[in-house]
């Protein structure tokens, strides 16, 4: 949410910059409306679209942006899936009661959201400038209300007891009951404000306002106002010089308004020194069609090379809501969830795999989030061209991926509970938090997973002390369930009977390969689909260079150790 903030304030920045230096001189005002008001409008899109590959020059910005930008919008529920996920903290289940293990580090929840503060703040905001927004609309409506009105079909006019200068609202006109009536509104002004209302200005600049509720942070949708209501005068002096001969006349006109007393209305323009000056030197600007179209030209280029810059890249054209990033998650976790075997949720067969969804759903994910996501590393370009070959051939070879599962709950003995709350020489750490507490306050029941740790400093005479580690069925979901799937093995079974297991949780032995040009995922894939054209060198197989331990089931042969990557010979 944030990041698509920072994005659209960014964006139209950079639209408005293009804006000054190409259009705000030359006299192409209804086109300059058109861009100015677009820009708003693709400011808030673009940041949604994915754009295709074929600009894959800006196929990384949101992920600059999502490194720059760490905040914490999780609930301490994924924190502490998290930490679970960390194979440092992993403890391997035994049978019996006593385990001599290492005690683990715990974290504690954080107590508040940083996005929790953001998103009450951005509300009150809101609340804050839509009470402006209706008290402005009502100032209108009373105005309205309590004056005289004459309606003259198109529009009507609103007959004012200030001294003010006229101005517009929509299809009111308001003026002086004086002037008014005495007939002393000069031709020229009211071809101006009628040129507002005939051409509706009025909706633009409540589109703006609109606009500032909900971008209330954002100064940027300020300075737009100001250049829009700038640009409708523009288009209004236009009007009054095509209708009338006399241009010296009426800037002689306007000048003489600038001293009048005027009464300030947000939702109208104003009229002072320094906008004058503004519309009478664009009154004198003469620009040549090629010029203006040269300069067009300029101006739609170079704003669509900053719509692609903070637009996403991968394939194909689709929008994406705000909640774009939790929802991309969940699509991956679901596609990955449908291709796992109804009996054994931590085996997943390529053949119920929907690739070209997953690889879609993988590209729209923050390198964050892809940390956090179940592992499936095969969906870069160069590993995914191999997985697509491999699923192409589930026929002739079946793959399956094995992922590390939770170890299994463990129920507590009554004998050995009820020794628990004897012993006095144990400390309990429940749900990895070093707690206070009696026994006698819970029940065997309560807890998934148990473990005692001996505490007592090795090499020494001191009477043993213990470290009763207990998990409840909640933590337990959070730790061992609720985290990424990490994936242990690649079984690849062939025709004739071969099996391959590849052990890919042992991939760190390839400590170098991060220095290397070589992509250990599209190898691993290259070994399993050439496996069946090569024969393996019998003796020690371990070398420098790529390797991943993997064994070979035969027909003839029960279990070899073999190496997949590097020194096979082909067969002849």
């Amino acid at each position: 949410m944030i990041l698509y903030f920072i994005k659209v304030a960014l964006l139209m920045t950079v639209l408005l910059i293009i804006y000054k230096v190409f259009l705000s001189k030359i006299n192409t005002f209804k086109f300059n409306r058109f861009y100015l008001l677009l820009s708003l409008m693709l400011s808030l899109v673009a940041p949604l679209i994915v754009l295709p590959n074929l600009f894959p020059q800006f196929q990384n910005v949101s992920h600059q942006f999502e490194r720059i930008l760490e905040f914490d919008e999780k609930e301490s529920l994924p924190i502490m899936a998290e930490k679970a996920s960390d194979p440092s903290n992993t403890v391997l289940p035994v049978e019996s009661d006593f385990n001599f293990v290492e005690k683990s580090e715990s974290k504690n929840p954080l107590p508040f959201k940083k996005s929790t503060l953001i998103f009450v703040l951005y509300l009150t905001g809101i609340a804050f400038f839509t009470f402006v927004f209706i008290t402005k609309i009502l100032g209108f409506s009373k105005l309205i209300r309590s004056c005289q009105q004459e309606n003259q079909g198109d529009f009507k006019f609103v007959l004012l007891d200030e001294d003010t200068l006229p101005f517009i609202f929509l299809n009111y006109f308001f003026i002086n009951k004086e002037i008014y009536q005495n007939n002393q509104l000069e031709k020229e002004i009211l071809e101006h404000e009628l040129t507002h209302i005939r051409q509706k200005h009025s909706l633009d600049i409540l589109f703006v306002e609109i606009l500032k509720i909900f971008l209330w942070f954002n100064p940027v949708v300020w300075f737009y106002k100001n250049v829009i209501q700038l640009n409708h005068e523009y288009l209004a002096d236009q009007a009054v010089n095509e209708a009338f001969e006399s241009r010296t006349d009426y800037q002689l006109l306007l000048i003489s308004k600038i001293t009048q007393k005027s009464e300030s209305f947000a939702l109208s323009s104003s009229v002072n020194y320094s906008i004058t000056k503004k519309r009478l030197q664009m009154m004198a600007e003469k620009t040549h069609n090629s010029k203006s179209i040269l300069l067009k030209g300029y101006a739609i280029a170079c704003s669509f090379l900053a719509l692609a810059a903070f637009s996403s890249s991968v394939q194909g054209f689709q929008v994406n809501p705000i909640v774009t990033f939790a929802q991309s998650l969940e699509k991956y976790e679901k596609l990955i969830e449908n291709a796992l075997e109804a009996d054994d949720r931590y085996t997943l067969v390529l053949k119920n795999l929907d690739l070209e969804n997953l690889s879609e759903a993988y590209n729209t994910l923050s390198e964050e989030e892809k940390e956090k996501a179940s592992e499936f590393p095969f969906l870069e370009e160069a590993a995914f061209v191999k997985l697509k070959e491999l699923q192409d051939n589930s026929e002739k070879i079946k793959i399956t991926f094995k992922f590390s599962t939770p170890p299994a709950k463990k129920t507590i003995r009554e004998e050995v509970w009820e020794n628990w709350k004897k012993e006095k020489n144990l400390s309990i750490e429940i749900d990895d938090e070093l707690v206070e507490v009696n026994l006698d306050d819970y029940a065997k029941e309560d807890f998934a997973l148990h473990q005692v740790v001996e505490t007592r400093p090795k090499g020494t005479l001191k009477k043993p002390e213990y470290l009763l580690k207990l998990t409840t069925h909640d933590y337990y979901e959070i730790k061992h369930i609720q985290v990424k799937k990490v994936l242990n093995h690649i079984i690849a079974e062939y025709q004739n009977e071969d099996k391959l297991d590849i052990m890919y949780f042992m991939k760190g032995v390839n400590k170098n390969v991060n220095n290397t040009k070589e992509n250990l995922e599209e190898i691993i894939l290259e070994g399993i689909l050439s496996h069946e054209q090569k024969e393996y060198k019998p003796g020690p197989h371990y070398h420098e260079g790529v390797f991943i331990p993997a064994s070979l089931t035969t027909k003839n042969e029960k279990w070899k150790s073999v190496n997949i990557f590097k020194e096979q010979e082909p067969k002849f």
